[in-house]
């Protein structure tokens, strides 16, 4: 899965993606090692622009990911980037993703009543909508409802 992803980025692009995405962490760091390493690599919950970490946390919430960053962005600032059409690729995931790219990052179950809580989008849906490509991504394939 790792290694697909990395593959959907080009060299040159601006890439992030969003919290709590080890997977997609470690798929970027693979490109800029290998394909792509004129991408920037912006990190998850640090925004930190190409940092070198020492190792790839469990988490994509890690403040090792910060190591060796050339800078690092404010939360408002990797918004402004995104709605000015500055961000050529996002990875997202969610508790589901659909057959049409829809994701549901907020709850399964009815509204009064959900089976699972999910964390939320943490903006993740509007950067989407601004972004040059957006690459969905699960770990695993459940069909049929939750």
């Amino acid at each position: 899965m790792c290694a697909a992803m990395a593959k959907t980025i080009t060299d040159g692009e601006i890439v992030f993606h969003g919290f709590g995405s080890p997977c997609a962490t470690i798929a970027m760091h693979v490109a800029k090692r290998t394909h792509a390493p004129h991408m920037v690599l912006v990190e998850g919950s640090t925004y930190a622009l190409d940092p070198e970490p020492a190792f790839i946390p469990p988490t994509s919430n890690d403040w090792s990911l910060m190591r060796r960053a050339g800078h690092t962005l404010r939360f408002e600032e990797l918004f402004d980037l995104g709605a000015r059409g500055g961000l050529d690729r996002m990875f997202l995931s969610g508790g589901q993703i659909d057959v049409h790219g829809n994701t549901n990052v907020t709850a399964i179950g009815p509204p009064e009543a959900p089976k699972v809580k999910l964390g939320g989008g943490g903006g993740g849906c509007n950067l989407s909508a601004t972004v040059g490509a957006l690459t969905l991504w699960a770990t695993r394939h459940r069909s049929g409802r939750a």
